[in-house]
């Protein structure tokens, strides 16, 4: 699978609560569940079960019924507070969310204390949706504390927070010690990311070349190629010109690979950051803000927004 496939696919549990399609099977569990319910309606434990079906049903008002018994029947089910959250984001109140969610873990009973992790990473992503990276920070740090567990979605969250914040070097330092922890390839093109945004490119080309060498699908190595020669322009003449064709041969596998009637986003986010290391910031905002209207998210465009930042209007 593709790398940065990888990275999407394993980023996904930043995306909103949406509605899905009807599954028979969810019919059949909410039957059972409602039987449970007869036979015990006091253990909010079912009533979470049946609002998870609920929301997958689409049914997010009956789920967010159910989610509310449960904090009726337990004051401080940290869980149901953290699912109300994702269904205020999804109904477009962000801020009521941030806010629920905030409350909720300044709340939180000692034996509530399993789920704050959890609650921290969801607040965290929250947080980078609305921009606010310091708070984004300071809640993933406070999650990555209260764990010693796998917390993958917690370093990309951390990784992100640090970028957005200038803090490179401490990207670099931070996943080096995930990666060697968790042994993940995509903690490790995060962290390949990172040392070409502390301008320490020049680095991993070496490894970078391994992979365009070993890869079908070169794009996504082209172009972190072209990034770390782009650092490099200013003390290798050539650099700048190496860049140039790395971009031109990424642009034409992309091209190649997108299909006008129903346009992978992420490849189109990849073509627009093509043309914002070219220089073309105009086409490149206008690829984004088309990118962005069919339901781009932050894990395809952050990479690409930090690279029309850094180029003049």
């Amino acid at each position: 699978m593709n790398a940065r496939r990888c990275v999407l696919l394993l980023a996904a549990f930043t995306c909103a609560v949406l509605p899905c399609p009807a599954d028979p099977g969810h019919e059949i569990l909410i039957e059972d569940l409602n039987l449970q319910i007869t036979a015990n309606p006091t253990l909010p434990d079912l009533y979470y079960q049946r609002a998870g079906n609920y929301r997958e049903l689409g049914r997010l008002a009956d789920a967010r019924a159910d989610f509310e018994k449960c904090l009726t029947l337990q004051s401080g089910f940290l869980p149901a507070e953290r699912e109300l959250a994702r269904l205020d984001e999804a109904e477009g109140r962000r801020k009521e969310a941030i806010e629920r969610l905030e409350k909720a873990i300044a709340a939180a009973p000692p034996e509530a204390g399993v789920h704050l992790t959890g609650c921290y990473a969801v607040l965290a992503d929250m947080d980078l949706k609305a921009g606010r990276n310091e708070e984004a920070f300071a809640a993933v740090s406070t999650g990555i504390s209260l764990t010693q567990a796998v917390t993958f979605d917690l370093y990309l969250l951390r990784d992100e927070a640090q970028r957005r914040l200038g803090k490179h070097d401490d990207r670099v330092r931070d996943l080096a010690a995930a990666v060697e922890k968790l042994k993940s390839f995509v903690l490790r093109i995060a962290w390949i990311e990172a040392m070409i945004d502390a301008g320490r490119g020049a680095e991993v080309l070496p490894e970078i070349q391994k992979q365009i060498d070993s890869s079908r699908l070169k794009a996504s190595w082209l172009i972190r190629r072209a990034r770390a020669r782009l650092h490099d322009q200013k003390t290798d003449p050539a650099a700048k010109e190496l860049a140039a064709k790395d971009l031109e041969a990424a642009l034409a596998e992309v091209e190649g690979r997108i299909r006008p009637e129903r346009p992978d986003l992420s490849l189109v986010c990849d073509r627009a950051l093509i043309l914002a290391l070219q220089g073309k910031r105009e086409e490149a905002a206008k690829e984004l803000a088309d990118a962005k209207s069919r339901g781009a998210d932050q894990w395809m465009t952050r990479i690409l927004e930090g690279v029309l930042a850094a180029v003049p209007k």
